[in-house]
């Protein structure tokens, strides 16, 4: 028998890491060579989408790279996933954890996830959502 293929779920600060290679950005590229799945999620998509417009608006991104960033987002190895967590885990994990919107939201989309996907693993650089994950049984780098 085989070892399931390797299921990342990349949130905001692990793809800007790896895009513009901050103090992460090395763990973060590492990931991105691992063999396996790579998701990213519309709201990951958008935060990024955000962040990469705010740096562009305030003259420390070039516009050409701001569009390579965004293209670098949407192109392989990583995979969109569109929709999102249920109603019903949203409600349980915000009692839970001490999360900010977006971070229960990946949090909760990332437990929907594991449900099929049992070899998931998280990626992001926020201690808390990493923390509540590793709580909820998903593995959480």
């Amino acid at each position: 028998m085989t070892a399931p293929e390797m299921a990342i779920y990349w949130d905001s600060s692990a793809i800007l890491a790896r895009l513009f290679g901050d103090v992460h950005g090395a763990r973060a590229s590492a990931y991105l060579q691992m063999a396996g799945r790579h998701f990213v999620s519309s709201l990951a998509w958008a935060e990024c989408a955000a962040a990469i417009a705010r740096s562009q608006r305030s003259a420390t991104l070039a516009a050409p790279n701001a569009e390579l960033a965004l293209g670098a987002i949407s192109s392989s190895p990583w995979i969109g996933l569109a929709g999102g967590p249920s109603s019903a885990t949203l409600r349980t994990l915000a009692q839970r954890y001490p999360l900010r919107g977006a971070d229960l939201w990946h949090l909760a989309f990332a437990v929907d996830l594991a449900e099929e996907l049992p070899e998931l693993r998280l990626l992001t650089f926020d201690s808390v959502l990493g923390t509540a994950a590793r709580a909820e049984g998903i593995a959480a780098d």
